[in-house]
């Protein structure tokens, strides 16, 4: 078994949303944050034959990163990682000891909000947060117009950063407040969905997804 690029880029993403990762069979890969409020979720080209624990997944890519084109053989209680007359053990973590995402995905139906981000857009969304030290992002539709900014909804002095999306399908106005803190996405285009219940919006594209938690201050 071998990890494509991508894969390895997305286990390098999830590092900063856990620490530790519980691999099921398949080929769905899924991570949740320690405080149970942000989840991701990505497909992979490559399917694992067997359930395994990770407990420190960046100490794990750095293990692959010692090969040029690794391949990982997943026996039972752990994984060799080889290449031509070089190899690694690698051994499993206890399942119980690490904070697991859920089979399920989050129960939501009712659509408020759709809309779509480019890459660039994604990328300057995280770069204008840093730049401006902002605690919040903010979706708001008003008058027919949507913005994504980011801010912080106590100070009304604080800088702010906008960007208006043209295209978008929505029932009705809303301001939703996310925390900076979980906007952790790999630098892609993505739909984004806002849910009436569920208190999350989704981040997705045909090969990862993101489900960040909306706070108590915002209105639908």
């Amino acid at each position: 078994m071998k990890l494509e690029q991508f894969e390895t880029d997305v286990l390098k993403n999830f590092t900063v949303i856990n620490q530790s990762i519980l691999f099921r069979e398949g080929n769905i890969v899924k991570t949740m944050s320690p405080n149970k409020t942000l989840e991701a979720r990505a497909v992979f080209e490559t399917s694992f034959d067997r359930e395994f624990a990770i407990y420190d997944l960046k100490n794990f890519l750095s293990v692959l990163s010692l090969f040029d084109d690794p391949d990982i053989e997943l026996e039972e209680d752990y994984a060799i990682i080889k290449e031509n007359n070089r190899s690694v053990v690698y051994n499993y973590a206890d399942p119980d000891t690490i904070m697991a995402a859920p089979k399920e995905d989050f129960d939501v139906n009712e659509v408020a909000l759709k809309f779509r981000l480019t890459e660039e857009q994604t990328r300057e969304i995280a770069r204008a947060g840093g730049v401006l030290r902002s605690p919040e992002i903010c979706i708001e539709v008003a008058d027919g117009t949507l913005k994504v900014k980011t801010l912080d909804s106590e100070n009304d002095s604080y800088n702010e950063y906008n960007i208006d999306i043209e295209e978008f399908e929505n029932d009705g106005d809303l301001k939703i407040f996310m925390r900076m803190e979980y906007y952790k996405l790999l630098e892609m285009p993505y739909e984004v969905t806002v849910y009436r219940d569920g208190d999350v919006v989704r981040f997705q594209n045909r090969k990862v997804e993101y489900w960040i938690p909306v706070e108590d201050n915002s209105t639908l």
